[in-house]
């Protein structure tokens, strides 16, 4: 029918991985009634489309057919599918790219010392040393490599290559491996809690993003609960209504930004003239500039702009006592320690996540947004929240909590009550950002032909909280931090 043969244009018309978000949308929203299955979608077709995305997906991505699979629930949606078995799929991570013949540099982080030669019988140990040594190649053995230190790469790198050695697996991640650790029963009162002292490990001020437990993702403790891996809107959100969220920090009225117009504007042919406003409520964004900062005529009065309004964002949330009156955490003072509120726009529109700067216990207990709500760009009203990083909500199997300002770390084990997290488990705490960082130090000096092959890079903390702009007069923002490609013609 049409809507299939539309879905069809979609996937194969210039949208190589249309499959992989379409499995992702579907995991996301499944029975919520929100998303690619509204309420009167015809069985079959939520069916046909998704198995015209699995199809899709293979040819991308063989290898991952059975998470294609598990995404889109297929089992759940197409009656008499059988999962693919994932031990007879095959293998495209790690290549087997042939060996350089000359001009390279070993790594092996097991057996290698940087005092080496870097040969294949001498390695090397790091791979910032191996950086160093302009090599033409960059040959890593198998492993694990814990990246404390971004690794970077410039001009001097120009025609290297980085790759794993033929047929083994590398892993570049972000984390740091907790090993050794002494668990003591805690005193908390969630389930199963224990505390580990993390001081000779965590001896910088960083916050533990995430940890992975024996390759499983646990999550910090927050309210409601829910598994951020299989549990999603509307389970593990407190709902609000609009006179709940509270006056903005920066009042957009009178607006208080510098009104901007853009004429004549010639890099391409959209938005040739351009205006916008510079601060005011949008110093928030880097840099402190948006299409929603100028005066935007109100909805109804004489404009066409329905919901266009001066960029704003609520100041804090009444939580009209859905939490509790207690949280001694959130109001103790000279901590290092953050909680946040993640929250949706209304509408659904877009994702929120404010550090929470004070919590009110009396009355209504209100929580007063610190630094964040820049993920979005139209501002407004928001909607359903859940706040994190509170100890006093360590409670559920999966959850932990970090204290920066004493390095202990509390999780709920999932081992049997009364039993600490295993000695043998792996347990890798999720701290770094970049893992790699390939820069020009100018627009007319490039970095040129550096490729890497055969990495696997993993283990980042979470950016929501890093510096977003707004590139366009859209409906979002965007993280400051990517890549930037120049090609020469």
């Amino acid at each position: 029918d049409l809507k299939l043969q539309f879905l069809y244009f979609i996937v194969i018309s210039n949208m190589k991985h249309a499959a992989v978000f379409l499995a992702a949308a579907a995991a996301t929203v499944s029975g919520q009634g929100y998303g690619p299955d509204q309420p009167d979608t015809p069985a079959d077709f939520m069916c046909d489309w998704r198995k015209l995305s699995a199809e899709y997906a293979k040819v991308l991505r063989p290898d991952a057919e059975a998470l294609v699979y598990d995404a889109l629930e297929l089992q759940k949606y197409c009656n008499g599918t059988v999962r693919p078995d994932p031990s007879k799929l095959p293998t495209v991570f790690p290549p087997k790219n042939p060996l350089p013949q000359s001009n390279a540099v070993y790594v092996d982080g097991t057996k290698g010392e940087d005092s080496n030669s870097g040969s294949i019988d001498k390695p090397v140990k790091t791979i910032s040393h191996a950086l160093t040594m302009k090599a033409g190649t960059v040959v890593i053995r198998a492993g694990t490599y814990y990246i404390q230190e971004t690794l970077k790469m410039g001009v001097e790198h120009n025609g290297m290559t980085v790759t794993n050695y033929p047929g083994e697996e590398v892993w570049l991640s972000g984390g740091r491996k907790l090993e050794n650790l002494q668990w003591k029963k805690s005193s908390l009162k969630g389930f199963n809690i224990w505390e580990a002292d993390l001081s000779s490990i965590m001896t910088d001020d960083k916050e533990i993003s995430e940890l992975r437990v024996d390759g499983q993702r646990a999550w910090m403790a927050r309210f409601p609960n829910a598994n951020p891996e299989s549990q999603y809107w509307p389970i593990g959100y407190l709902t609000s209504s609009t006179h709940d969220w509270t006056t903005p920090k920066i009042s957009p009225t009178p607006n208080p930004a510098t009104l901007v117009n853009v004429t004549g504007r010639t890099w391409d042919s959209f938005f040739t003239n351009y205006s916008g406003g510079i601060n005011g409520t949008c110093s928030i964004y880097d840099p402190p500039f948006s299409f929603w900062c100028q005066n935007l005529p109100t909805p109804g009065k004489g404009s066409d702009c329905s919901g266009c309004f001066t960029y704003n964002i609520p100041g804090g949330v009444r939580t009209n006592n859905s939490l509790p009156k207690t949280y001694p955490s959130l109001t103790k003072t000279g901590t290092k320690n953050k909680a946040y509120l993640s929250a949706w726009r209304f509408a659904h529109w877009a994702n929120w996540k404010f550090e929470i700067d004070s919590y009110h216990a009396k009355n209504t207990t209100d929580i007063i947004f610190g630094e964040g709500g820049f993920q979005g760009s139209r501002g407004g009203l928001g909607s359903d929240y859940y706040i994190e990083n509170v100890i006093e909500e360590l409670d559920v199997v999966g959850e932990y909590y970090f204290d920066i300002d004493t390095k202990m770390l509390y999780i709920s084990s999932n081992t049997t009550a009364g039993t600490p997290p295993s000695a043998d488990s792996e347990i890798i705490a999720v701290t770094e950002k970049d893992l790699l960082s390939i820069t020009s130090p100018s627009k007319t000096t490039l970095v040129k032909d550096v490729k890497i092959t055969g990495i696997g890079f993993r283990d980042t903390r979470q950016t929501m909280l890093e510096p977003h702009g707004v590139p366009s007069g859209g409906d979002w923002s965007l993280e400051r931090d990517g890549c930037r490609v120049h090609r020469e013609p």
